[in-house]
């Protein structure tokens, strides 16, 4: 009797553990196998499960790892609906657990997990490109540009397969674009600082990154078209370099200048250069600059120096002699020089009763008193240049 009872204590264990087994919760076969996608085509599937608290309690179903193809998603109960958007193959993991919590006090939830993958063909039925994970944006950042000067730059990325390139948000500068092979060109119409973001697409993967152009300045030279100057006065012309990115390297390019006149073009980042010396030759010196910023940009100024004759003093053209009473005329005369001239008495005075007309040189009047008169008569042009003459004015009775 005892025997019988073993035996029939043994069946029952084996039993339950057999019961148990079938219970364990798990996928269907079926869900192992989900049908392959097509873009723009309406899809459809259905995760099952089986064992556990079901079926008479509800599975539940999370996607809790990867990523589904672009345009499907998994409902709560297994459901995976949408239109897929692009080509390729997608492997994500789903989560199978019970009804948690429970409606009913006998069921203990229990979870499964697996990776499942949907492949989705393209919109004309081929197979979808291969996988390109390794597909990447290397290029760190875009270096400044200025207005009005050309900008290239060709973008890199990692990753097999032809690139082809596009702006996925945001906008160049004007005048700048981006081709599909993946250079940034053209020329900027304006200073200002432009925010968007770059999308390469290869091998059915795409990657996108933000990039910021800076637009500056465009290169220029800050200077007068013409300068003019005069032999033996002293010289000093500035120009400015503006714009672009410094330091800048000045050149001349075209023309001389005048014997004791030299350029300065090197001090400090070279945003100003000095033309500078005491010329010593008369004429018209037409001179062509260019300067050059960090970056390879250029611009050019020309400029005329125009050089006069030295000031000088020729002549004093008077009477031999004045009479007291009666009227004087004596007039200085000049040449060379720059601008109106400017005369004066620069030492001495004149004889009572005449005075100089600062603007003519004319020295006039009726002198009152009888004598000689020793006086330096002086003339000044617009340039600081002076230049004078001693003179001798006799007054009889």
């Amino acid at each position: 009797m005892k025997r019988r009872l073993l035996i029939l204590a043994t069946a029952a264990v084996v039993a339950l553990t057999l019961v148990s087994a079938a219970w364990a919760l798990r996928f269907t076969d079926e869900s192992y196998f989900p049908p392959t996608g097509q873009v723009g085509s309406p899809y459809t599937f259905a995760f099952g499960g089986a064992g556990g608290c079901g079926p008479a309690l509800p599975y539940q179903y999370s996607l809790i790892g990867g990523s589904m193809p672009p345009g499907l998603s998994l409902s709560k109960s297994g459901q995976v609906t949408g239109t897929p958007a692009q080509a390729g193959k997608w492997s994500f993991w789903v989560n199978l657990s019970d009804e948690d919590p429970p409606s009913a006090d006998w069921c203990r939830p229990s979870t499964a997990q697996r990776e499942f993958t949907i492949t989705v063909d393209g919109a004309d039925g081929g197979s979808p490109p291969p996988p390109n994970p390794g597909l990447s944006i290397t290029t760190a950042q875009l270096p400044p540009a200025s207005a009005g000067n050309a900008y290239s730059l060709t973008l890199a990325a990692s990753g097999a397969g032809t690139k082809t390139w596009s702006i996925a948000a945001g906008a160049l500068p004007p005048g700048v674009s981006l081709s599909t092979d993946g250079v940034v060109s053209g020329t900027p119409l304006a200073p200002g600082t432009a925010s968007f973001t770059v999308k390469v697409s290869a091998g059915g993967a795409t990657a996108q990154k933000a990039f910021t152009l800076d637009v500056g300045s465009a290169l220029q030279i800050d200077a007068a078209p013409s300068k003019v100057a005069e032999v033996a006065v002293p010289l000093t012309v500035e120009l400015h370099a503006g714009g672009g990115s410094g330091p800048y390297r000045w050149e001349i390019t075209q023309g001389s200048f005048p014997t004791h006149v030299g350029f300065i073009g090197d001090q400090g980042d070279g945003s100003t250069a000095l033309i500078k010396g005491v010329p010593a030759d008369a004429g018209k010196f037409p001179l062509t600059f260019t300067v050059t910023d960090v970056r390879g940009r250029t611009t050019t100024h020309m400029m005329v120096l125009d050089v006069a004759e030295k000031l000088r003093l020729t002549a004093v053209r008077m009477p031999a002699a004045g009479h007291v009473g009666r009227p004087y005329r004596a007039s200085g005369f000049a040449q060379g020089g720059v601008g109106n001239l400017k005369w004066s008495v620069a030492r001495g005075a004149l004889p009572a009763g005449l005075h100089l007309d600062p603007g003519r040189g004319v020295i006039s009047g009726r002198p009152t008193r009888r004598g000689r008169t020793v006086f330096y008569l002086a003339v000044a042009d617009d340039l600081g240049a002076v230049r004078s003459m001693q003179v001798r004015i006799l007054i009889q009775a």
